[in-house]
Order: structure tokens, then sequence, then C-alpha cells
């Protein structure tokens, strides 16, 4: 049927690519994984895994042949021209990805859709041509795409609905649950996260507490990652790099200023994180953190709470989607369960 997604194809072999092609892999669809970096050292390890599947009756010799029939790693990307959707998950940089979606289009059949997995790029961006702006949206999916069973849908802006209709059933048959877009509410829920992440960095310089002290108190209290804690883990250059997108054209550009100032220098000190084992802490971090009295817990405990409703109620206002979506959205994002947040303030 035309309006069904049944060959996928995944161009990256970064983490996210990694994540899809092993994520996708669980289901019955043809898929071709282009890995440029090594694909004979990424399908031996996937055969192995397969091979382990088999013997360890996690799946049977029908799935077992189905798999090894029709999963193929290359790195020839003349491989997707059978694809009906073709999902690009390439470094997040507008000039590569403009210039890959360019050779797609060389290749790929007409009726493929393209789907950039972009955290930060809108679609329209992706080519000058209006005709091929209706093959392009943006699918942006969470890492690790295992377990995040959340996805951004971004249309283009010049898409039919019947391409739309096939990636949300696409979507639905992966168990993902989406939040449709547009150039409004795009990213939202990164765009959330950044709010609190600025207003916890600007109460931070405001008050005589650590960055592990806010994030001692949101581990403790809210049962997700420590805010900071959680920058260091994706990356401090990927996070400003992103993070400037998001600001622009907001009215509230000065709430950014101070954690968009530290973000740049720490960049620019190739001190982003875990990665380089310095960013807003030190790796391996040092466990001798000044103690809290639960008054200080809570005074902590209450800004952040505080902060993050006024934010989400931003959020909803911009968000076509529903309420119950949102924040089942950001429950996911965040691991976490938002309405036993509401019992704490």
């Amino acid at each position: 049927m035309d309006s069904v997604i049944n060959h996928i194809a995944i161009v990256g072999d970064g983490k996210m690519g990694t994540s899809l092609f092993h994520y996708l892999s669980q289901f019955d669809f043809k898929i071709i994984w282009i890995h440029i970096t090594d694909p004979e050292k990424a399908k031996k390890k996937y055969h192995r895994k397969l091979n382990r599947a088999l013997k360890n009756d996690l799946i049977n010799q029908t799935e077992f042949d189905f798999k090894s029939d029709n999963h193929l790693i290359t790195n020839d990307l003349s491989s997707v021209s059978e694809s009906d959707l073709i999902i690009e998950c390439i470094f997040e940089d507008l000039y590569a990805k403009r210039k890959l979606v360019h050779d797609l289009f060389e290749i790929k059949k007409p009726k493929a859709i393209i789907a950039t997995n972009s955290s930060s790029i809108f679609p329209d961006s992706l080519s000058d041509l209006d005709l091929q702006k209706q093959k392009i949206l943006g699918v942006h999916f969470f890492f690790p795409v295992e377990t995040k069973a959340m996805v951004e849908l971004i249309p283009s802006g010049f898409n039919n609905n019947n391409d739309l209709q096939k990636v949300q059933l696409f979507l639905n048959a992966i168990s993902k649950r989406v939040l449709i877009q547009d150039g409004n509410d795009a990213f939202l829920l990164n765009r959330i996260m950044l709010k609190w992440q600025a207003l916890a960095y600007n109460y931070f310089m405001e008050s005589d507490y650590s960055f592990a002290q806010i994030d001692i108190v949101v581990s403790k209290h809210l049962g997700c990652m420590g805010i900071f804690e959680m920058m260091d883990f994706i990356g401090l250059d990927l996070i400003y790099k992103s993070s400037n997108t998001y600001v622009e054209g907001q009215d509230d550009k000065e709430l950014y200023r101070l954690l968009l100032d530290f973000l740049k220098t720490k960049t620019e000190a190739n001190q982003i994180g875990v990665k380089t084992n310095e960013g807003f802490y030190t790796y391996p971090q040092n466990s001798d953190i000044e103690s809290l009295s639960v008054e200080q817990e809570q005074e902590i405990l209450q800004k952040l709470l505080k902060d993050f409703k006024l934010i989400m109620d931003w959020a909803k206002s911009l968000s076509s989607s529903t309420d119950e979506d949102l924040e089942f959205c950001m429950n996911e994002y965040l691991d976490t369960n938002i309405k036993n947040w509401k019992k704490l303030v």
C-alpha cells in the first residue's frame, strides 16, 4: 500500500544512528543503515547479536532469516534508492545536512520522504526548492531511542497530508508518542529544558548554592538527573549550538544570556562535559559536597518547582498538542513523573 512505510534507510553512524538502527531492527521493516565509518565492523557486531538472540531463543529461525536478509549495513549511499523513508541523523551542521539532502534527491525514488533527525535545524532550511521541501520533514527522536517513547514531528510547511499521515502511522507502529509541531513550537521539549536550565543557572549566580547542591535537590526530590549534570552528559558544545537557534526570535533573550556566556566559554576551552572530563563539574566528581539543611533544600526545591510550572504554562500556550501529551513527553524526557512534583509545592 502506498500509505504504508515498509522500507527504511538510516544515514548516520553516530550514537543516534546506531540507536535508531537497533531499535527499528525489532520491527518487520526492510532497513538499510548507511554506516560511513566502518560498515564491516558494524555488520559483524550486528550478526553476532542476531546469532546470540537465536541461540538464546529470543528470536525464532523465521525472524532470524528475515533480519539477516532484510537488514543491510553498507557505506553505499545509493543503496537507499528504493526506501520509502530516509532518516538522516548525521552531526548537527546545516551545511552538511543540506549537502546530504541534495545527494539524496539525486538517488531516492520520487515518493520517498526524507526525515531529518535534528534537534534545532528546521526542515525548511535543508533545500531552497519548494518541490523538494514537500518531501522533507523533521522527525526528532530522543536518545536513546530504545527508552524514549516520544518523537517531535515537524512538518516543513510544504508537506502534503498523505506524507504526514504515512510518517505518523510509521511512528505509531514503532510505539512512539508523537508531538506534532510547527514553527511556533518546534523543538519544544528542548526549549522547555533550556528555559529551566537558564533559570537554574541564574539562581546559582544569585544564590550561595553550588551546582552540585542544586543538582542534589533535583535528583533527591524530583527523581531525575541533575540540571547541570544533564548538560554535562549531553555535551555543552551541542547545547550551546542548539540554544542559539532556540533563543533567536524569543522576547526573553536576556534570561539566557548568563548561561549562554558560560556555555560559550566552556565550548571554546573544549571543556564540554563528561566527554572531556570538564564542564559544570570536573570528572570524576568530588564527593565532598557541603550538606544542606532541610530548610535550604526546601528553598531550592520550591524555586525550581515554581520556575518549572511557569515554563510548562508557557509551553502549553504555544503547543498544539494536548496538555496530557506534553506532560507525558516531558516525563519521558526527564525520566520522572511530573504529577508527583505537584505534591511537593
